[in-house]
């Protein structure tokens, strides 16, 4: 469980929330905020997105990519690799106009047979490419690295020439990985990394120079760089993100570094998958809130074009950068992740380039519609479904309009920069979230917050009806949906005293995956007497859940939770929390240089959609099971809610009925079918669907490994086996890691611990109020 809190730390945000301020709602009438409508007069932005490089599809390609290099004059510079069914190999360059149209073409399978491409340099004067024999001659003792010349008018590679060595800064081996080009005035910037060195390659008519970063005393720190702003001809300053934005000044002419870090302290709001790019003097950050300017005046980000103002896929807007700005007309290109995970072969690849051309419109189509806010508290990114499913409900929608809300990020209330300790880390990421939790409540309750909440599956302190709607009345009126079409244990599990106060709309599963030999006919847990005797005797000793005694605590305790919490009162001291306890101090032993083996008896899993699971397991697919969590009761496999929504009770009637409109929308065939791309759908009909469509590409795929229905049946058994929910609460959570840790190295006894953390707990609760 642990695997997945350290995996992602935007995954866990959403499972983040707190509101310790004593408020009084019990009793009270809510007050409402007023109907608000798109206005007349409001600025409106007609899109249109174009996938480009595609024209490989269909080609039959066992395996391609294709990516986008970079901005080239009034285009962009398309790469194309991969090899067909016959064996031969794909390798070709397109240049595409800024309207998505196909202008040049490069074929340079020829030219590039066993030869691999290490880097792409656009300058002003030109594109070149770097790249390695894949077969050295015998006469060579020394990888040899080429360059080239791409002649886009004439389709042709040209003035292959051997190319010099790489900087003798990065060592003495032949290889070095060029991560990054960038074109700045008539500078070309390359960033190179070569095992424990960094730097800059920088070129200008002909002529280059190298700057190591070990210059910079904490270049070590620099895991990314997100782009450049330009301070004048010769003097560009870097947006390098490390535990926080870094400024990195680069003296194009003479390369000199220097730390801007105070300097340019007003960026830190920053985030590190914004892009950043430059025109006619300005600079410009695109998220996937919307393009703003930097005001370096004012140390502001000016609004240019807000995402609300336009119907786009935000997820796919946030990998986008700007290219080209022309008046009231902007250009945006990137990478965007279309794979489909149903899909076991490569023969679609990661990601495609898309151009996204923004025009100011006339008047906009919108107006008069009734708004509706939807905010993700925590998330710096929506989801693609998610956001498709906002854009297809507006285009649809004749009545509702959503916009998004993205004041409430944890950045503006974690700061890691303080320590590199992973406990200290972590509390502060607990502590970070509760505020943040904090201010959501108090937006909620206040009135402010959004009217759709989109992952309040995951804020404990509003499961209750003082903040959001109880849906059973829709679920079950006239304009309803038949639950029988779902997966009900997971609609079931995300009640609260019977009360439905959010919709899952996707869930994974996770526990410990064994074979089903391994373990009793319907088992689907285990109680912690069962737990250790299968890890002596099936996994020899190993156990699944490998972290510290204070970590497995604390992962299991919110799958138990259900035990020590009950609405506003608070017991740990019981069979079951005791149980755990006494679980972990005996037979948890940390082993951090231990990592787990797909040949282990059994492992920590989780089960995200029947594609990936198909793959990972191949001919076991059949024969794996996943079991619950130790714990008194031997319940099953823990559910997480990957997407829900709920609806704020403070929304106007006429917003509630529009947002219930939107969950319906997000229960449809067409946006369920989107779900199962990566997630387990809450719909049984795109569940069967999705996995018929996963079995068919797998065994087409995989012929020495093919799986029946049975495959498939057993998955959907351990969907349906889970009916707890691993309900987090980041305040509870820090008290048991203060307050555990001197049981564990026996400075206290629980008598004496389980009194405190009831005190401390039942204070959290009771400020809740």
């Amino acid at each position: 469980m642990g695997n997945r809190i350290t995996k992602s730390i935007s995954v866990l945000v959403s499972a983040l929330l707190i509101f310790a301020q004593a408020v009084s709602v019990a009793g009270c009438n809510k007050n409402k905020g007023a109907v608000r409508k798109v206005p007349k007069d409001s600025v409106w932005y007609n899109a249109s997105s174009t996938e480009i490089g595609s024209r490989f599809k269909g080609k039959k390609l066992e395996y391609f990519e294709t990516e986008m290099c970079g901005v080239y004059k009034d285009g962009i510079l398309i790469y194309t690799t991969g090899w067909y069914s016959s064996g031969s190999n794909l390798e070709a360059f397109d240049y595409y106009n800024f309207n998505g149209e196909l202008v040049y073409s490069i074929d340079a399978s020829e030219d590039l047979i066993n030869r691999q491409i290490e880097q792409i340099i656009i300058g002003n004067d030109g594109i070149k490419i770097r790249f390695f024999n894949q077969l050295r001659p015998v006469d060579v003792k020394e990888t040899q690295h080429f360059t080239a010349s791409l002649n886009l008018e004439k389709g042709t590679i040209e003035n292959i020439e051997l190319a010099e060595s790489v900087p003798d800064s990065a060592s003495d081996d032949d290889w070095a990985m060029y991560e990054e080009t960038y074109a700045a005035g008539d500078y070309v910037v390359v960033f190179y990394e070569k095992e424990s060195n960094r730097g800059f390659k920088i070129s200008r008519d002909g002529k280059s120079k190298d700057v190591d970063l070990a210059a910079i005393s904490r270049s070590t720190d620099l895991f990314s760089i997100g782009g450049f702003i330009t301070v004048s001809e010769n003097e560009i300053i870097f947006v390098c993100y490390s535990t926080s934005v870094k400024f990195l000044s680069l003296n194009l002419k003479t390369g000199e570094l220097k730390d801007k870090d105070e300097e340019y302290s007003w960026l830190n709001q920053l985030d590190y998958k914004s892009r950043i790019a430059s025109f006619g003097g300005k600079t410009y950050i695109t998220d996937q809130s919307g393009i703003k300017c930097i005001n370096f005046e004012t140390k502001q980000l000016d609004d240019v074009v807000s995402f609300n103002s336009c119907n786009i896929n935000r997820a796919e807007m946030g990998r986008l950068k700007l290219v080209c700005v022309e008046g009231d007309r902007y250009v945006l290109a990137g990478d965007v992740n279309r794979k489909n995970s149903l899909v076991a072969d490569d023969s679609e690849p990661e990601s495609v380039p898309v151009i996204v051309v923004l025009e100011k419109a006339d008047k906009n189509p919108n107006a008069g519609k009734i708004i509706i806010t939807a905010a993700a508290a925590g998330e710096t990114d929506l989801t693609y479904t998610v956001c498709e499913a906002i854009r297809l409900f507006n285009e649809t929608n004749e009545k509702y309009f959503v916009q998004i809300d993205s004041k409430l990020r944890l950045d503006d209330y974690i700061d890691f920069s303080s320590t590199d300790d992973s406990d200290a880390r972590m509390n502060l990421y607990y502590k970070g979230s509760s505020a943040l939790g904090n201010q959501l409540a108090a937006d909620i309750i206040s009135g402010n917050g959004p009217d759709i909440i989109l992952n309040a599956g995951d804020f404990m302190l509003i499961q209750s009806e003082d903040y959001l709607v109880d849906l059973n009345s829709f679920v079950k009126g006239k304009n309803g949906i038949n639950e029988a079409d779902y997966f009900g244990n997971v609609i079931n599990a995300a009640k609260t005293n019977d009360k439905l106060l959010y919709m899952p709309l996707s869930f994974s599963v996770d526990g410990i995956a064994t074979d089903k030999s391994n373990v009793r006919d319907g088992q689907v847990g285990f109680t912690f007497d069962e737990y250790v005797k299968f890890v002596d005797e099936v996994c020899n000793g190993i156990n699944p859940l490998d972290q510290t005694q204070t970590e497995v605590l604390c992962d299991l305790f919110p799958y138990l939770s259900d035990t020590c919490i009950n609405g506003k009162e608070a017991d740990f001291d019981n069979a079951s929390f005791r149980a755990l306890c006494g679980y972990v101090k005996d037979n948890v032993i940390y082993k951090p240089d231990r990592f787990p083996d797909e040949n282990d008896p059994a492992l920590y899993d989780i089960y995200y959609n029947i594609g990936s699971h198909l793959r990972s397991e191949q001919y076991r697919a059949s024969k794996m099971t996943l079991l619950g969590y130790p714990s008194t009761d031997g319940r099953g496999p823990a559910i997480k809610v990957e997407a829900s929504v709920g609806i704020s009770a403070f929304a106007p009637s006429a917003v509630v009925d529009g947002a219930w409109e939107f969950i319906k929308a997000f229960l449809s065939d067409d946006i369920q079918d989107l779900v199962a791309m990566n997630y387990n759908p809450v719909s049984l009909k795109a569940f069967d669907s999705s996995a018929k469509k996963a079995l068919e590409s797998y065994n087409k795929a995989f012929p020495r490994f093919k799986q029946d229905e049975s495959a498939v049946s057993s998955y959907k058994d351990v969907l349906l086996s889970a009916a707890v929910m691993d309900n987090l609460d980041p305040a509870i959570i820090v008290v048991l890691r203060e307050e555990m840790p001197p049981y564990f190295i026996d400075q206290k006894s629980l008598d004496d611990i389980l009194p405190i953390i009831k005190n401390r707990v039942t204070t959290i609760l009771a400020e809740r109020t």
